[in-house]
C-alpha cells in the first residue's frame, strides 16, 4: 500500500484533535501497535490496508456514537505525547537564528513566469476537447446576435435630446 511510503502521521479525528502523531514505522507497525494497544481497536486483518482500518477504527467517516472509544483523549494523555512534546521543545531550545530557513522573495519564480505556466495548464484543459469549445462558441454567438437584435430596432439619436431620453 503507498500509506507504507510515509515515514510519520498526523491523525486527526473530526474536530481537529490529534489521535497519533509519530513515525508509522515499518509496515507501520508503530501505528498499528498503538491503535491495538487499546482493547477498543480491532486488531487489522492479514492484507489490510492500515490506512482504511486505522480510519474504521477511530470511527473516521461515520458519525459515531456516545460510547466509541475517545482516541484523542487516550493520546493526550499517552507516553507518546509526552515524547514528542519533549522532542519539539529540544528542537525549539537548540535552534539557532542562522538555522531558520528564510527565502530572498515571497514567491519562488516572478508573476511573469507563473502567468506562462498558468496559461499553459488552462491551454492544455480548454483545448483537450474542442467539440466542447465550439458549442461555446457558437452559443455565445448566438446568444450576443440575440441581444444584438433587441437594440437593432430602435432608432440611431440624433442629437443629445434624443440620447437622454432613452
Amino acid at each position: 500500500a503507498i500509506f507504507n511510503s510515509f515515514d510519520s502521521l498526523l491523525l486527526l479525528k473530526r474536530g481537529g484533535e490529534t489521535v497519533f502523531f509519530g513515525d508509522l514505522g515499518k509496515e507501520s507497525y508503530n501505528l498499528i501497535d498503538y491503535l491495538e494497544s487499546y482493547s477498543s481497536t480491532t486488531p487489522i486483518k492479514g492484507g489490510e490496508n492500515p490506512a482504511t482500518w486505522m480510519l474504521t477504527a477511530i470511527g473516521a467517516g461515520s458519525a459515531g456514537s456516545d460510547d466509541q472509544f475517545d482516541y484523542a483523549h487516550a493520546y493526550s494523555r499517552s507516553p507518546l505525547k509526552t515524547d514528542c512534546v519533549e522532542k519539539i521543545d529540544a528542537m525549539v531550545a537548540t535552534s539557532k537564528e542562522e538555522d531558520k530557513i528564510t527565502f530572498v522573495t515571497k514567491y519562488a519564480v516572478s508573476t511573469k513566469t507563473q502567468s506562462v505556466e498558468v496559461y499553459k495548464r488552462l491551454s492544455k484543459v480548454y483545448w483537450r476537447c474542442p467539440g466542447y469549445n465550439r458549442v461555446r462558441l457558437i452559443v455565445s454567438g448566438i446568444v450576443a446576435l440575440l441581444f444584438g437584435s433587441v437594440f437593432a430596432a430602435q432608432r440611431v439619436p440624433q442629437n443629445e435630446g434624443d440620447m437622454n431620453s432613452r
